[in-house]
């Protein structure tokens, strides 16, 4: 059979499978009680439904993809979803009860509905567009978080110096102070004393100023990263893409020096789509095109290889060419 017919096959069986996961897991976390009556071995059909999707993936996908797709993420979340199986041959198809094995008890009643839940994110391709928020604005929060922290440790002590009637150790005023940052205010603990209350006041307005700066924070940077989600949608992929087949930064240079037929330094349309197209990166060519517009950042119908790279690698650009250039870039 034909490679591609034989792959197309397999993908079409792994669509169906998905269809049923998701099908599955929405049964499960929504009527659960509803399930837990009926005869667990609709539990060990789900899993197995889940272990030919895992194994039609798997066999799907290239030879020189493998080791990639063992360490991708989302397959390791899959090859975990099917672990219950093994438990339930175990322990048999009825699932403990806490007093006969808690253990087992806890990872199949707590576990399994986690497991199926986290499957459905690889139907949602814009989770790294929130992974891209996280890491741009890593350093501010980390900042804010610690001073957050240390704030509520004083507070804390102090609370558990002063009130020693409404605060019984040092944890519960902890935990008066992180519910009071928080804005959450579930705790049913108040200062009885007029220094107590005078402090709490100066915590509420504190932690109004500092909450307010994390938020302000991410906000911006969710809609800066929003506003130009499809483009960092695709370079992710590309990358991603790139790295299973096994390329890395220190390849593009001679990738972009070969394909650039003309020898101008730049890449042209027909250039960089041929390029995506010898790399088999399994990229349309509808975006590879946009991929190409997503690179060429001044709109002059072409790409260099500085833009290519620092669009793509914007870390390992950094290292690349100052090690060429000889020239310092600051710590």
């Amino acid at each position: 059979m034909n490679r591609s017919i034989y792959d197309k096959k397999l993908q079409d069986t792994v669509n169906i499978w998905r269809l049923i996961e998701i099908s599955a897991a929405f049964s499960y976390l929504n009527f659960i009680r509803w399930l837990c009556g009926l005869p667990k071995v609709i539990q060990v059909s789900i899993e197995g439904l889940l272990l030919v999707e895992l194994l039609a993936h798997f066999f799907a996908t290239r030879c020189a993809e493998r080791r990639a797709f063992l360490k991708n993420p989302y397959n390791i979340i899959d090859f975990v979803a099917i672990l219950p199986m093994a438990l339930r041959l175990q322990v048999g198809i009825a699932t403990p009860t806490r007093d006969e094995n808690a253990v087992i008890h806890y990872l199949l009643y707590c576990l399994v509905p986690v497991v199926r839940q986290l499957k459905l994110i690889r139907k949602f391709p814009k989770v790294q567009l929130l992974l891209h928020v996280l890491s741009t604005t890593f350093d501010a929060l980390k900042l804010l978080l610690f001073l957050v922290c240390l704030i509520v440790l004083m507070f804390g002590c102090a609370f558990y110096v002063l009130e020693p009637e409404a605060m019984d150790s040092l944890s519960t005023s902890i935990y008066l102070c992180t519910v009071t940052v928080t804005t959450v205010g579930t705790c049913d603990m108040n200062p009885v004393t007029p220094v107590g209350k005078i402090m709490a006041g100066a915590l509420c307005l504190t932690s109004v100023l500092f909450m307010a700066m994390p938020l302000s924070v991410l906000g911006n940077a969710m809609s800066q990263t929003w506003a130009d989600r499809h483009r960092i949608v695709l370079i992710t992929q590309a990358r991603r893409k790139l790295k299973n087949l096994g390329y890395t930064a220190e390849h593009m240079p001679k990738l972009f020096s070969k394909f650039d037929k003309d020898g101008n330094g730049e890449l042209e349309m027909d250039e960089f789509c041929d390029l995506v197209a010898k790399m088999r990166i399994g990229m349309k060519h509808s975006e590879a095109t946009e991929l190409f517009l997503a690179f060429d950042e001044d709109g002059d119908g072409g790409i260099t290889e500085m833009e290519f790279m620092k669009a793509l690698y914007p870390l390992d650009y950094r290292r690349i060419y100052r090690r060429a250039s000889g020239v310092s870039w600051g710590a």
